[in-house]
Formats: C-alpha cells, sequence, structure tokens
C-alpha cells in the first residue's frame, strides 16, 4: 500500500497526511494481528457477502471497506481470517489541478474534505454496539454459536483508535496545557501533578514513536517503489511513466527538522479538524457527503439508504 503516484504535485502538508494515513492503514497488518481490516472492499467473497445480509448503502456505510469488514466480522462472531493479496494497485494523492497557489490551496481544501469523509466513519461505533447488542441476544438463545471475545474486543479499540483517540489526544493535551499555564505545576494537588508529568512524557513518547513511524515508512515506500521500477520496466512501461513525470521519488516529502515540525500540523489539519467536525455533526445528522477532488462539487444523498456515487 503506497501512494506513489503525483505525490511530487500535490502540497507537503497534504502528502503528510496521506502519508499518516497510510501509516496507520498499514499498522494492522502484521503477522499477530487479529484484526486486519482490509483496503478495498472489492476483495470479499461473494459468499461471505451474503452471508453477511448482503452490500450497505446506508449512511453508516461511507468507509465500505471497514464498514463491510465489521459487518463480516461481527456475522461470523469474530471468526473472521483476512488472507493478504498482493497486487500492483497503487493509490494517488487528493489534487486540484497544477501549479499555482490557487491549485495549492485547493488541493488542502480537498485534502481536508476526504479527511472528512474518513472521519464520517465513525457512523460505524453505532453500527458495531448496535449489532454486538443483537448478537449478544442471538447468542444466549443458540448455544452453539461460538463467539471470539478477543477479536470483537480487538475490533471495539481499533474503533477507538481510528476515529476517538486522535482527537481525544489533541483535547487532553490542550486542556493540560492550559491548566499548567494558569496553575503553576507546584500548586497542583500531588496526584493531579502527577499524572500531568506523566502524560507530558507520554506525549513526548508518542512524538518520537511517530518520528521512527515515518522513517520506516520512508524505507518501505523505496522498497515497493523499487518493486514498481522492475515491474514496469518489465512491462516496457517505465519509460513513459518517466516521461510524464508520474511517480512520485519522494516518499515524506520533508524530512530532518522541516519533518518534524510539519507532521504535527498536517495531523491536526487534516486529522483532528474533520475528526472534530465529523463527530459534532453527528449531534444532528447522519447523512454523508461524497466530495468529488477536481471539481470540488459536493453531491448528498438522496435517502438514508441510497449514496451517490460519483
Amino acid at each position: 500500500m503506497t501512494i506513489e503516484h503525483n505525490g511530487h504535485s500535490v502540497p507537503r502538508l497534504a502528502r503528510l497526511a496521506d502519508v499518516l494515513r497510510t501509516c496507520g492503514a498499514l499498522s494492522g497488518h502484521h503477522a499477530r494481528s487479529v484484526v486486519q481490516v482490509p483496503t478495498s472492499v472489492y476483495t470479499l467473497p461473494m459468499a461471505l457477502v451474503e452471508y453477511a445480509g448482503g452490500w450497505d448503502t446506508d449512511a453508516e456505510s461511507v468507509q465500505h471497506g471497514t464498514h463491510m469488514y465489521l459487518k463480516c466480522c461481527l456475522a461470523l462472531s469474530g471468526n473472521l481470517t483476512t488472507k493478504v493479496v498482493y497486487s500492483p494497485a497503487v493509490q494517488y494523492d487528493v489534487a486540484a489541478g497544477s501549479g499555482g497557489i490557487r491549485a495549492s490551496w485547493a488541493a488542502r481544501a480537498d485534502r481536508f474534505d476526504h479527511g472528512l469523509r474518513q472521519s464520517w466513519g465513525a457512523l460505524d461505533v453505532g453500527f458495531v454496539l448496535r449489532s454486538l447488542f443483537k448478537r449478544g441476544s442471538t447468542d444466549a438463545q443458540d448455544t452453539t454459536r461460538c463467539s471470539d471475545y478477543v477479536v470483537l474486543f480487538v475490533v471495539l479499540r481499533r474503533l477507538v483508535e481510528s476515529h476517538f483517540l486522535l482527537v481525544q489526544f489533541f483535547i487532553c493535551s490542550v486542556a493540560s496545557c492550559l491548566y499548567t499555564w494558569y496553575i503553576p505545576r507546584g500548586l497542583a494537588p500531588g496526584m493531579l501533578g502527577n499524572a500531568l508529568s506523566i502524560c507530558d512524557w507520554i506525549r513526548l513518547g508518542c512524538y518520537f514513536c511517530m518520528l521512527v513511524a515515518l522513517a520506516l515508512y520512508r524505507r518501505y515506500h523505496t522498497i515497493c517503489l523499487h518493486m514498481r521500477k522492475v515491474f514496469l520496466h518489465r512491462s516496457d512501461l517505465l519509460e513513459d511513466f518517466t516521461a510524464r513525470n508520474i511517480i512520485s521519488d519522494t516518499a515524506v516529502p520533508t524530512g530532518g527538522l522541516a519533518g518534524a515540525i510539519l507532521f504535527p500540523v498536517a495531523g491536526f489539519l487534516f486529522g483532528v479538524v474533520p475528526g472534530l467536525v465529523a463527530i459534532f455533526s453527528h449531534l444532528w445528522t447522519d447523512e454523508p457527503f461524497r466530495l468529488v477532488s477536481l471539481g470540488r462539487r459536493t453531491v448528498p444523498t438522496n435517502s438514508d439508504h441510497e449514496i451517490l456515487q460519483v
């Protein structure tokens, strides 16, 4: 899973946001992971889709891949195994035109819209909780059904990590900083002061862990890009791709001090802010908006049971 096309034609902050999203998606695909959310919903076997009740097209299924994985996993009471299917497919960065200040700002706006659509997937939390409640009633009546509670617990934890942890991290960080700004650390109660000190070290540790993750992703991207070029060379397409400047050799657009400063900014603008917008929007609506990157158009849904595909 790499974003190697047109990465050089998007702003650095938007590119960093895509890299951070890719790191998050890859974090669950290791050998000992019991929950491996697929990156493509079209790899599901039709027999499994039929057993789970078919495809969903309501507001909760705006993130098709994650939603259908959750639906199939719950239908099988957690007894679901994900098999990796290696393919030469690539992904593109969110871009809007080429060159100029207007295109640069449009690309940032499109990346924010894309982050908002991804954050809208928080509706899956309600879907999972309702499904678990119904599944619990069914398991109580059917003693032959054996649920894998470890997988179900990890599913809930992954949902919290995907949709709430980043926003919660930001809110807790701002609240603790404001508290220590107005109240000196020496005047805080003993337990609270110790807790704030521990949280400071945890935040610093998370920051350095992300720097390590970006360094590892840079090596991972280099390996994948080399394999891609070998594949294109064997297909006699490498010269054409190189001439049209399609493949981006840059994994993380900014390294060193610039990258260390900009990646928290990218995470805030394209992760925290869309998450806050989606969470508060869910207080009065669950209607998603499918956003088109180049056209800057917003197409609302016609009903609760149909999502327009653009």
